[in-house]
């Protein structure tokens, strides 16, 4: 299963340059690991193109889609009463706006931070922001400087506590670098999806992800680096209950039709049976 086209991830964002050894080493790798793959799962459909597209001597039947999986076991139900907001000091009142996992160059989280400062003085929403990574000292600091007081940034909690948070915050929200050329896929997707939050997506537009969002009819997508537009798209969010609660069912319904282990399952089942055949 293909989760990362590497080294060219790394060479959109400036961690790698191109045609360094150190980029000809891992390309080779690359190279290789596809020659000697039986099957080659992407993601999504515009990662399967990129794939076959900048490597000539693949075979198409080889490269399928084997979307992201998510074992869907939550027994976690909607509380009134708000036992995470209280614990973490979250307002009661406020539209939370929740953004969970990793936060390094490939999240592009400086555009995150310009989508909170134009909304210092909106409170009407309130953002939460959980995890680690590169980038979690510069998303302090600009908190402190700019003295945002409607955003909190938490450490990695524990794995209760933040599904409780998820299901008590009203929006998911995923970011991707802009720089990137290859179509990557946020899994973290997958858990929004789960605990029936609309997704907000600011994204390069190389990826197939918003179409998927906007197809599912369960969040909104706009490129990343537009500030105007998201801010459209979130403030409809922040204004329709019934809109968030609708595509939030959506996002659950599409993860049980094309997400789930069971789908996973018949289709690692159908490639079996067919190569199989062959060898």
């Amino acid at each position: 299963m293909l989760k990362d086209i590497f080294p060219q991830n790394a060479v959109d964002i400036g961690l790698m340059k191109e045609n360094d050894i150190i980029y000809k080493f891992f390309k080779y790798k690359e190279d290789l690991l596809y020659k000697t793959s039986t099957v080659i799962g992407c993601m999504s459909e515009a990662n399967r193109q990129y794939v076959l597209n900048h490597n000539k001597g693949l075979e198409e039947q080889k490269v399928r889609i084997f979307p992201n999986t998510k074992r869907i076991n939550s027994i976690l139900s909607k509380s009134d009463t708000y036992e995470m907001r209280k614990k973490y000091n979250i307002p009661l009142e406020a539209v939370v706006a929740v953004y969970g996992g990793n936060m390094g160059k490939p999240q592009g989280l400086d555009f995150f931070m310009e989508i909170i400062k134009s909304n210092r003085d909106n409170k009407n929403i309130f953002f939460v922001l959980v995890g680690r990574g590169t980038e979690r000292n510069m998303i302090n600091n600009f908190l402190l400087k700019e003295e945002i007081l409607n955003a909190k940034l938490l450490d990695s909690l524990p794995r209760d506590d933040y599904e409780k948070l998820v299901i008590e915050s009203d929006i998911g929200l995923i970011f991707l670098n802009k720089k990137f050329t290859i179509p990557n896929f946020p899994s973290r997707v997958l858990s929004y999806f789960e605990y029936g939050l609309p997704v907000l997506a600011a994204t390069d537009k190389n990826t197939d992800f918003g179409e998927m969002l906007v197809d599912a009819q369960a969040g909104y997508w706009s490129e990343a680096g537009n500030v105007e537009e998201f801010n459209e798209n979130l403030s409809i969010l922040i204004n329709d209950k019934d809109k968030r609660k609708i595509m939030g069912l959506n996002g659950q319904r599409y993860l049980n039709e094309n997400y789930s282990v069971a789908v996973s399952v018949d289709t690692l089942k159908s490639f079996y049976n067919e190569y199989s055949k062959v060898y």
